[in-house]
């Protein structure tokens, strides 16, 4: 797990990077840590939610037996996973969406 976190990582830093413009771009750092936090903040809110909805309806199945511990078990696997590998994609493209955004306001107004 730890190997594919740090891939997507990795993955999600250098399409930032290259959405940037790569070696042609300007303030990467600034634009990247800014928005990683605005985007990680909102997206926490957002995995609370799903999470806690999850834990609810997951309890109230196994409260009436119509799932078992381990089937319970066995589903929080999946959705402790989908959150740790493709949630992270998401905030990866999404930063890398805005920074092209910055990009272009930036050269519509050196144009005007």
């Amino acid at each position: 797990m730890m190997i594919i976190s740090s891939l997507v990582l990795g993955i999600g830093i250098y399409y930032c990077y290259i959405c940037n413009g790569g070696n042609k771009g300007e303030n990467f750092a600034d634009k990247f840590i800014c928005l990683l936090w605005v985007i990680s903040f909102r997206y926490c809110a957002f995995i609370f939610g799903i999470l806690l909805f999850s834990i609810i309806i997951l309890t109230i199945l196994e409260n009436e037996g119509k799932i078992n511990e381990a089937i319970s078990n066995h589903y929080v696997t999946y959705i402790k996973l989908t959150f740790s590998i493709l949630l992270p994609f998401w905030i990866y493209y999404r930063i890398g969406h805005h920074i092209k955004d910055i990009n272009r306001r930036i050269r519509e107004k050196a144009v005007t």
